[in-house]
């Protein structure tokens, strides 16, 4: 289930924030792509970086450490430092 967060398998994937490319092995965030009338469910790739500003959800790192598999603590210190809104 969406959102989840991982490594690029790839160095192909674009951030749909920021439009620059996301490197081979990166954390990544991914969410679910509006499906605008088409079927299946795809993913859209953000650097954890741009997550929380694209997504404006508050919740965001709470289900990504539901929903994320095979992360490192330091990758989950990653995100907590890159998702915890400033104040």
């Amino acid at each position: 289930p969406f959102p989840f967060a991982e490594h690029a398998s790839t160095g192909r994937a674009r951030c749909q924030a920021c439009r620059k490319g996301i490197e081979k092995g990166e954390l990544r965030v991914a969410i679910a792509r509006p499906n605008d009338g088409m079927p299946g469910d795809g993913a859209m790739y953000l650097h954890v970086g741009c997550a929380l500003e694209h997504t404006k959800d508050a919740a965001l790192l709470a289900a990504l450490e539901k929903h994320s598999r095979g992360l490192t603590p330091q990758d989950v210190d990653a995100l907590r430092t890159a998702l915890t809104p400033p104040g």
